[in-house]
């Protein structure tokens, strides 16, 4: 059984733009999704005889946030899973067809993890301007 990781480009572009004002000044933060993909090949195939392989996948999604040069993971804990017939090999193009098929759900979580990490954004902000005022 092998194991075969993709980072999937498609989805990549589920980004959420906010601003948040700091003391008079708008600060932007961009909300990133980086899915990394999973798949296992389970089952077996012997010779001319039908196979009951099949490709067990799952795709895990980490919101990262960006503030000028600063990256932050901030939620890692979405997970996609699916399982598509025959050998990871053989079916990997379909399995990034459906996790893309899935991208309103993932640009869904990404506003979600955006409105929720804003407190920290605020935390964070107050935090380095402190560090640079020293």
């Amino acid at each position: 059984m092998s194991v075969l990781i993709l980072a999937l480009s498609v989805v990549a572009s589920a980004s959420h733009p906010v601003s948040v004002d700091h003391k008079g000044a708008a600060v932007q933060a961009v909300y990133d999704a980086r899915v990394e993909t999973r798949m296992k090949t389970v089952g077996m195939s012997v010779g001319t005889r039908m196979g009951n392989e099949a490709c067990r996948w799952e795709a895990n999604v980490a919101v990262e946030r960006r503030v000028g040069g600063l990256v932050k993971t901030v939620d890692s804990d979405k997970r996609i899973t699916g399982q598509r017939p025959g050998s990871c090999k053989m079916v990997g193009k379909h399995v990034a067809t459906e996790v893309a098929a899935r991208s309103d759900e993932i640009h869904g979580h990404v506003r979600q993890v955006a409105e929720a990490d804003r407190p920290a954004l605020i935390a964070d902000i107050e935090a380095a301007h402190g560090l640079a005022m020293n």
